[in-house]
């Protein structure tokens, strides 16, 4: 009986110490998930101020997109008057071409 006893003991404190080392592994995980969480919450927290920095700058440069069509608008369409030549007529070889086009 006395062996019996002994046996269960050492196997009882066996598993008391296995349960220990797996408790005291699961702590160090816990510990470092919340590290993480903590982490992950100040990162959001930079990243919401970013976002709305963005948004501002994006609303910015849409006004200034928006302006600029509006005086793009504004500024009235001038043509181009017809290049003129200070040759005599038919001297110019590209005035030629044109009359013969024009004469076919």
């Amino acid at each position: 009986m006395v062996t019996l006893r002994s046996t269960e003991n050492e196997r009882v404190a066996a598993a008391a110490e296995e349960i220990t080392m797996t408790l005291a592994s699961w702590t160090g995980i816990e510990a470092g998930i919340r590290r993480q969480l903590e982490s992950a919450a100040e990162l959001q927290e930079k990243l919401g101020g970013v976002l709305a920095s963005l948004d501002g700058r994006i609303a910015d440069l849409q006004a200034a997109v928006e302006s600029a069509v509006k005086a793009a608008e504004a500024i009235p369409v001038v043509s181009a008057p017809s290049p003129r030549h200070s040759a005599p007529a038919g001297a110019c070889a590209s005035c030629a071409d044109r009359g013969r086009i024009r004469a076919s």
